[in-house]
């Protein structure tokens, strides 16, 4: 290609306004004719575009009219698309797919990738003036390969080079160093990059409010201390695959939003999907999308989020109800690292936290008193597993629990918190609260089905509060008064006396 000339043709300008018949044609056998003089190279991107294109009745398209003029060998000609396009569009028409020799372009390696970035940068230095380190540059390809798995290399270091760069701009910076990636980084993926402020902050959420058992959670801790930084033997399944049971099922949403909010930087990043709507072989359609031809195979589905954002919690629900076809499809997912759609696109797994729940029935293996035999629970929750969902999927599983969290650290925040915090209010009203043992304990039965504090305190604000405004309203000339609140049989008991009989 030394010394020619190539010449980039965009099939919508030669289209345009060719409404008439023979305008087309004229302006092809125009380009036609100079593209045959030596040292001519056409240049089609989105070669696909050209099926079709300018076709009006009695017409033919542009992909007709360039066929002749490259079986005579007239022209030299260089096309690019995509996979996708080449097999859906060029696949199924043999005459144009038999004037091209087939290249495929490899994405480039990371050191590839690494010497690409050496020469954009002193071109940037000329154009910016600003300076980019070696370091920052090697940060940059590590970043990219770890975190922007849906993109490729190059486009996705030079995107990442090129917005350090402008960001040195901006804040009148000559030399773009680490802090500065990390900067861009982080507003690029939209979580902190420091791993073990992460991983620090989700200790201290599940400590401050525990939703599984203590052993539970530091061997949820110990696990992502090491998958959240790559450094497990197979990096690139999920950072952990954790399945809720019995008990421990009604903590899921609450467990994905802390896990969310703390590791990957807000609670809505969370990818959920019921699998009780997958209970035929064919439903797993509406899990990786419709086969080519078929209603629905355009249409965006719910795992398709995790294109836009795949450092999120995965949240599948009753997996015990879905078809074993579809549980063998997300093991092989868990397995590989990624889920591949009907469109044949790779849905990476590799960075998310994956949260299973399902209704297993796990047979007590409680001893008297407040002991158990540790080791045999585990295997008769081991074998229920594996009996209800099979064994290929139960060996991706990484954590199972069923038991949640003691209630020790709820009930003292009910008491020193929630309830005197109502006590509190209602003094300066003058109302004394006394609250009898069995408001504790109806309180602590509801926090078993609600995911947060917030959403009991809002469940207080209903089912209390009002009844004491009401209570108030009906005791206002007796006022102050001293208020003992208890509940029994289904409903609340107020004892009422006046300061002064106490």
């Amino acid at each position: 290609m030394g010394g020619a000339e190539v010449i980039a043709i965009q099939p919508s300008v030669l289209t345009a306004d060719a409404s008439s018949v023979g305008i087309l044609e004229e302006r092809m056998k125009e380009l036609l004719g100079e593209a045959s003089q030596d040292g001519i190279i056409l240049f089609i991107d989105e070669v696909h575009s050209i099926i079709g294109a300018g076709r009006r009745e009695g017409t033919t398209d542009m992909a007709s009219l360039l066929k002749p003029a490259l079986a005579r060998g007239d022209i030299a000609c260089i096309a690019a698309t995509t996979d996708n396009e080449y097999r859906r569009f060029i696949e199924n028409d043999p005459a144009l797919e038999r004037r091209f020799q087939p290249v495929r372009v490899q994405e480039l390696t990371a050191e590839q990738t690494l010497n690409v970035l050496l020469a954009l940068r002193d071109r940037l230095a000329k154009q910016r003036n600003v300076q980019v380190t070696n370091e920052v540059l090697q940060w940059l390809v590590k970043f990219a390969q770890r975190f922007l798995r849906n993109r490729y290399f190059p486009d996705k270091a030079v995107d990442l080079l090129e917005q350090c760069v402008a960001y040195a701009l901006t804040q009148d910076k000559k030399i773009v160093d680490i802090s500065d990636a990390e900067t861009v980084a982080q507003r690029m993926v939209g979580m902190p990059m420091d791993l073990t402020q992460r991983l620090t902050s989700l200790r201290e959420k599940l400590t401050e409010f525990p939703l599984l058992t203590p052993e539970d959670t530091e061997t949820l801790l110990n696990r992502l201390e090491v998958t959240v930084r790559g450094l497990d033997l197979r990096p690139a399944r999920p950072d952990i695959v954790l399945l809720l049971i019995g008990e421990a099922a009604t903590i899921s949403a609450r467990l994905a939003e802390i896990i969310a909010e703390t590791l990957f930087g807000a609670a809505e990043r969370i990818v959920a999907i019921d699998l009780s709507q997958f209970t035929d072989p064919s439903d797993k359609n509406m899990l990786i999308g419709a086969p080519p031809g078929y209603t629905g195979y355009s249409e965006s589905l719910p795992i398709h989020q995790l294109l836009q954002t795949p450092w999120c919690v995965v949240r599948f629900e009753n997996v015990h109800a879905c078809h074993p076809q579809v549980r063998r499809l997300l093991a092989q997912a868990f397995s590989d690292g990624f889920i591949t759609d009907s469109r044949g696109k790779k849905i990476y797994l590799s960075d998310t936290v994956v949260i299973l729940t399902a209704d297993i029935p796990i047979r007590s293996q409680r001893t008297a008193g407040f002991q158990r035999n540790d080791n045999q629970t585990d295997n008769t929750v081991r074998r229920a597993v594996k009996e209800v969902l099979g064994e290929d999927f139960a060996k991706q599983i990484d954590i199972i629990c069923h038991v949640s969290a003691p209630s020790d650290k709820m009930q003292q925040w009910i008491e020193n918190k929630l309830l005197a915090e109502i006590s509190k209010r209602y003094l300066e009203q003058g109302m004394n609260i006394n609250w009898d043992r069995s408001v504790v304990e109806w309180l602590l039965s509801h926090s078993n089905t609600l995911s947060d504090q917030h959403e009991l305190e809002k469940w207080a604000d209903e089912n209390i509060c009002l009844l004491l405004v009401r209570q108030l309203k009906d005791t206002k000339t007796k006022l102050p008064v001293s208020l003992l609140i208890k509940y029994e049989e289904g409903r609340f008991h107020f004892e009422i006396s006046e300061k002064g009989e106490e």
